[in-house]
């Protein structure tokens, strides 16, 4: 934001040339793309000590970026998340997340969200599943 500055009247001149020369490159080599979107059950994460099995995962949010057409060709979508977990988990608990990768640099992320409560299973739990499974 400092070009042409010190150039007096000139420089101002330039600045603007400049900044117009820099913005019609990126709409002409750059076009918007929408990566992640909201979804509701983008994962599964197995837990443990629950009365579940497993707990969905959601993304709440959007990921919008700037990119040429090799960027993205080369762009993928990377989720991270834990293998297991214990009870409890309290819904909305960040449990991992979606990256937006581009040759191995990591353009953008968004956190991905217990969808549910998940107590911690008590012995009078199992012992009602047991009694449950016995029928």
């Amino acid at each position: 934001a400092a070009l042409g500055s010190g150039w007096g009247k000139a420089g101002k001149t330039q600045k603007y040339t400049d900044v117009i020369n820099m913005m019609n490159y990126g709409f002409k080599y750059y076009k918007k793309y929408t990566l992640v979107e909201p979804q509701r059950n983008i994962a599964k994460v197995a837990i443990e000590k629950a009365l579940i099995e497993s707990l969905s995962l959601d993304c709440d949010e959007t990921i919008i970026l700037p990119l040429t057409e090799v960027e993205k060709a080369n762009v993928y979508i990377k989720k991270v998340v834990p293998t297991q977990l214990v009870a409890p988990v309290h819904k909305r608990d960040i449990i991992g997340e979606v990256q937006v990768i581009c040759e191995g640099v990591t353009l953008a992320k968004v956190p991905l969200l217990a969808s549910e409560e998940v107590p911690k299973a008590t012995l009078l739990d199992y012992i009602k599943k047991w009694i449950k499974g016995n029928d």
